[in-house]
């Protein structure tokens, strides 16, 4: 089971599923869904950490979460407006946020709901108008790869994935 963000069409106001959704869920609002993410637990819940009860849920191990790394979460506040959290770091060498850390932080900042997307090397930022990527890139590459991170000290690439969340 994978903790699930769903954005729901709606003619006032943008809505959102959050959680744990079924079927039967999914093809009563699937008309009205724009688009849906499944990540990897389901971090707040109803304005409280739900971090120990999503690893038992989703059965992951207590080593993800305690794994310093990049992450990314999308959730909203409690007046439902969207929020999208990224937490920068470097894997190799266990820089970033613990799962732990990253709940505590969103929680702070006012996320009511959220889940955990993507984490590690994908976990990027770009903001369109600003010259670079606001996260470090952590992939290792030659300089002839042709996408070398104008911030990166080292020989470092922007990793290729297959999605990306783009909001406009």
């Amino acid at each position: 089971m994978s903790s699930t963000f769903a954005f729901v069409d709606d003619n006032e106001k943008p809505k959102f599923l959050i959680g744990y959704l079924n079927a039967t869920t999914i093809s009563n609002y699937k008309p009205k869904i724009s688009q849906l993410l499944q990540g990897v637990l389901w971090l707040i819940k109803d304005g409280k950490s739900f971090v120990n009860e999503s690893k038992k849920i989703e059965n992951v191990d207590e080593g993800f979460c305690s794994f310093a790394a990049p992450r990314v979460i999308i959730g909203h506040d409690s007046k439902g407006q969207l929020m999208i959290l990224e937490t920068d770091g470097y894997e190799p060498l266990k820089y970033g946020l613990n799962v732990y850390q990253l709940t505590d932080l969103a929680l702070f900042l006012g996320f009511y709901n959220a889940i955990n997307i993507d984490g590690g090397g994908s976990s990027t930022v770009y903001i369109k108008g600003y010259p670079t990527l606001f996260s470090q890139c952590s992939d290792p590459c030659s300089e002839v790869a042709g996408n070398m991170c104008p911030n990166a000290s080292q020989f470092r690439c922007e990793r290729h994935v297959t999605t990306i969340l783009c909001l406009k």
